[in-house]
């Protein structure tokens, strides 16, 4: 799987995941935790604690937004993790109930994380 933006061709055709924000996504600790059986089934996998970098998009405009995609060891299980989110927590004002979407298209690729309100997650053409 590639975790970069997907080719003008391709179609979002596939919904991978969806996670609504909670207190501590949207929180001061600039991280939202995502569930352990998706994180592992949809998202790169991970060797080392440190992680990797990911792209985002706001599905409200064209901005990008680099975050950390990593792992804690929990009672003997990981805890996954995107770091970094707090910037654009304050500048795109996502809240409580917002959430983020993960797509794969006919290609293959992971589509960027988007990260919508409520009202707006519809799939669209890749960009």
């Amino acid at each position: 799987m590639n975790n970069t933006s997907t080719h003008s061709a391709c179609r979002i055709t596939r919904l991978l995941f969806k996670k609504e924000l909670k207190n501590s996504d949207v929180g001061s600790l600039g991280r939202i935790v995502l569930l352990k059986k998706e994180a592992e089934k949809y998202l790169p996998s991970l060797f080392d604690k440190e992680g990797i970098k990911l792209r985002i998009r706001d599905a409200l405009s064209t901005q990008e937004w680099g975050l950390k995609y990593k792992y804690w060891t929990n009672n003997k299980s990981r805890m996954y993790v995107l770091e970094n989110i707090g910037d654009f927590v304050q500048e795109s004002g996502v809240e409580v109930g917002d959430s983020i979407h993960l797509y794969e298209d006919e290609c293959k690729n992971l589509e960027p994380i988007r990260l919508h309100p409520p009202a707006q997650s519809k799939a669209s053409t890749c960009s």
